[in-house]
């Protein structure tokens, strides 16, 4: 099962997840992301870091690819400030 937990530094929200990563796992963290964009949260921050285990199901990497693409999204609308984006880039969140 996932587990997600939130922080926030100024503008950025930090989603942290930590378990397993399958099917389940994999709607509810695109659900909480959607509710998070359509609160008018951009500056994200998707931490995999304590993901024990990713499936490797069609389904769940479709899922992941729907994660990634919401990302880029952000990006290519420039609703992603440059503070978060420089701040990537040097590692730090």
């Amino acid at each position: 099962m996932i587990k997600i937990s939130y922080e926030t530094y100024k503008r950025i929200h930090l989603i942290n997840l930590s378990g397993r990563f399958d099917s389940l796992g994999s709607q509810v963290v695109n659900e909480r992301i959607n509710s998070l964009i359509d609160l008018g949260h951009h500056n994200l921050v998707l931490n995999l870091e304590k993901v024990n285990y990713l499936s490797s199901g069609e389904r769940e990497r479709t899922k992941v690819k729907d994660l990634l693409n919401k990302f880029s999204e952000l990006r290519k609308e420039e609703l992603l400030d440059d503070e978060l984006i420089s701040m990537l880039q040097e590692g730090y969140y």
